[in-house]
């Protein structure tokens, strides 16, 4: 199940896992909400350039996800998990 959430107007994709329970966010989406990012990618890759410890578990701690767009595109995109229950509703 794919999802929108909105954090201050803008949207975020989300979807939800059954079988973990648990709901996943796109990590592009909340960066761009969160900094204003005009090249989330850039921002993104600057980021894990600074950040050793962040760059070597970032695979961990982001999932390569297939989501489906518009209902008719699916394309892989990097999701992180909930970490908080309270944000899922």
């Amino acid at each position: 199940m794919s999802n929108i959430k909105l954090f201050e107007s803008k949207k975020i994709r989300s979807i939800w896992n059954e079988k973990e329970n648990k709901w996943y966010f796109s990590v592009q989406d909340v960066v761009e909400a969160l900094t204003d990012s005009s090249d989330v990618k850039q921002y993104l890759k600057k980021m894990l350039s600074r950040d050793e410890l962040l760059k070597r578990n970032w695979g961990t701690i982001c999932t390569l996800v297939t989501i489906s767009l518009q209902m008719c595109h699916l394309y892989h995109s990097q999701m992180s998990r909930s970490y908080h229950s309270q944000m899922c509703h």
